[in-house]
Parts: C-alpha cells; structure tokens; sequence
C-alpha cells in the first residue's frame, strides 16, 4: 500500500509539474512580446507566483533553486510596479517575496518583506490584508522559535477577524494558536483554545449576528467620534483664517502709515533741496510748489 501511494503521490507530482513548466513557458512566451511595463510586471509577477505556486493550493514540494527563481522574477516586476507607481502591485510583490525567502528558510528577508507589506496595508486600513501579513509574520517566527512574538501576531490577528467579523478566519487562527500552545509546553491553553475553536464553530451563525452588531455599535461610536473631530478641525481652520485677516489688516494700515511717512520726508526734502517757497512772487512760487508736489505724488502713487 505505501509504494502504491508512493507512486501515485509521485505522477501526481509530475502531472502538476508538466502543468507548471507548460503554463510558465506560455507566459515567458508572453513575457518575450510584452511591450509595456504594464504587462511586462504582471507577467514577471505571474510567473514568480507559478514558481512558488504562491497564490494557489501547494501541490508539489517547492524547491530552493525555484524559490530563488521566484525572487528574480518578483524583483524585476517590483522595479516595473515602482515605475508605474503601483502601491498594490508592489504589496503582492512582497508578499511573494516573504513566501520565497521563507521556502529558502532565509527567515530575516522573508521577516522584512512580509513588514513592508503589513505598512502598506496598515497605511491603507485593509484589514484583511493586516491579518495575512500576520500570519505570514506569525509562521516565520515560529520558524526561528520567537514563539513570544508569534503568539502575538497571531492574537492581534484574531483581533481584526473580529473587527472583520470573519468568524471563520478567526476559527482557523486560534487553531493556530492552540497550535502554538501545544508545541510550547501550554497543554492547557491550548485545550481551552481548541474548545473554544468548536464553540464558534458550533455557534457560527450566532456569533456572525452578535459581532456584527458590535461592529455596528461600533462603527456609530467611531462615525460620531469623526464628526466631532471634524467639527473641532473646522473650528481651528476658521479661527487661524480670521486671525490672519487681522493680522493682513494691521500690516495693511502700517505699510500704509509707513508709505505715507516716506512720502512726507520726500516731498520736504524736495522742499528743501529747491528753497520753496520763493521770496519773489509769492503766488508764482507757491503754484509752482504746488504742482512740484502734485507731480511728485503722481509719480509715488503710480509707483
């Protein structure tokens, strides 16, 4: 009975591979023709997840030299997606990298891509996209025995599957976790956790309903909690506009004053530079003094 699974287990292995080595020379195919960095991404990024079967089910053992493979692709569409500025092309191409590094158990590298990729999902508030980064971040410190901060990875992800209200996904990360507990020595957490895991599972429907009105209740409070803020932001805005027109007022009158000083000391330095008025002909001087200053002011005041 083994060597009959055994053989099957290995033409199983093979067709998959056929599959494979056919799908990825049909997109190298592709690849060859490709004109835009567009597709040209895609394709790299598609054939670096064929490689690492990385967005499907594993149906074969993953070796190291295709792993790094992978990691050749997966970097030269990263290169194409930072040129088109593709924030969640360039997500993925993490993802695919942390996968491939950890196949090759080279753990600091995979550790650092799946954080990129947790930033940007952060960033972006995509709560899903959170909680498979920590899973992904929670299997590669198991890998290096860092069980402390795996235990919270995974604790901080079963928080978002709430959040998510995905009591699915939360079922299959506290089996993580009982998991987890099992393998350090905490037989009876991870009991606890296992019973648990068959209470929601028994009572899934239920629960759905129960954390979907906590999410609601929630989502209220925080609408609310947004409103005021945003009242609050209002406020400040109007305060800081009404002052700075006070203040563009007083600067208004002082350069005004200040204009209207100048132009006083330069109409009497004319004064005094041309010995006005004269002594002679008084009339005469003094109607000359007045369209002296009268152009002289035309001429500030067009300035």
């Amino acid at each position: 009975m083994r060597n009959i699974t055994f053989i099957l287990a290995l033409l199983l292995s093979t067709t998959f591979a056929g599959v494979q080595a056919k799908s990825i020379d049909s997109l190298q195919k592709q690849l060859d023709t490709a004109t835009t960095n567009h597709v040209k991404a895609q394709l790299y990024t598609d054939i670096a997840d064929e490689l690492i079967q990385f967005n499907g089910q594993k149906t074969r053992e993953i070796t190291y030299a295709q792993a790094g493979k992978a990691v050749e692709y997966v970097l030269k569409a990263i290169h194409f997606n930072s040129k088109l500025d593709d924030t969640l092309a360039i997500r993925n191409n993490f993802n695919c990298l942390s996968s491939a590094y950890f196949i090759q158990h080279q753990y600091t590298q995979a550790k650092w891509f799946a954080l990129q990729s947790l930033y940007i999902s952060r960033n972006r508030k995509d709560v899903a996209a959170m909680i498979n980064s920590l899973m992904q971040l929670a299997s590669i410190k198991v890998a290096i025995k860092d069980y402390k901060m795996a235990e919270k990875d995974f604790n901080e992800a079963i928080v978002l599957s709430k959040y998510k209200n995905d009591v699915q996904r939360q079922i299959d990360i506290e089996k993580c976790l009982a998991t987890l507990y099992d393998n350090t020595d905490r037989s009876k957490l991870a009991l606890a956790t296992e019973k648990h895991c068959d209470f929601l599972a028994a009572n899934i429907e239920k629960i759905t309903l129960q954390q979907a009105e906590v999410n609601k209740v929630r989502m209220i409070a925080q609408a609310k909690i947004d409103a005021e803020q945003a009242k609050i932001k209002a406020a400040k805005i109007a305060l800081w506009v009404k002052a700075n027109k006070e203040v563009q007022a007083k600067l208004a009158v002082e350069q005004a004053k200040t204009r209207k000083a100048d132009r006083k000391k330069y109409l009497a330095a004319l004064k005094a530079e041309y010995k006005w008025p004269l002594a002679l002909n008084q009339p005469k001087a003094e109607q000359v003094a007045k369209n002296e200053e009268a152009k002289t002011e035309s001429i500030i005041a067009s300035n």
